[in-house]
């Protein structure tokens, strides 16, 4: 009987979900994530995975891979991701921290509610411009 539970209610199920577009994701994390509107033209044409999932926190992570890799995770409120002891603020954008952790930048942001993950093996400057023109997948289309 609890097998039916997800049939009649999808909502109900926690996830994590492979979706096929950016269109899915407010259906299944509840909200519209952040894209930047910047993506360098290595990073690929178009996300080559999404998932998201409801429980424990409303999540949607964004990966672009090609020549090179951007990956981005957004919560929904009620979970601040970990950021590194030797996190600094990024130049010009006191309200971003980012460390290097191997080949990857990673950059942690608090927009709103919400909190966003970026991890990319692009330099500080395209993680910069990247961070600069997040906007809400919903006022890009």
């Amino acid at each position: 009987a609890h097998l039916l539970v997800g049939a009649l209610y999808p909502d109900s199920l926690p996830g994590p979900f492979q979706l096929e577009s950016l269109d899915e994701t407010e259906q299944y994390a509840g909200f519209w994530p952040h894209i930047p509107f910047y993506r360098p033209i290595g990073l690929g044409t178009g996300p080559t995975e999404i998932v998201a999932a409801r429980r424990p926190f409303a999540t949607v992570r964004v990966r672009w891979q090609a020549e090179s890799s951007l990956e981005l995770t957004e919560w929904a409120a009620g979970f601040q991701p970990e950021i590194a002891a030797d996190a600094a603020p990024v130049p010009d954008m006191p309200q971003a921290l980012y460390w290097v952790d191997g080949d990857v930048h990673v950059a942690v942001m608090q927009m709103g509610e919400r909190w966003i993950r970026v991890r990319t093996d692009l330099g500080l400057v395209e993680l910069r411009r990247i961070l600069d023109t997040l906007l809400p997948y919903d006022r890009l289309i």
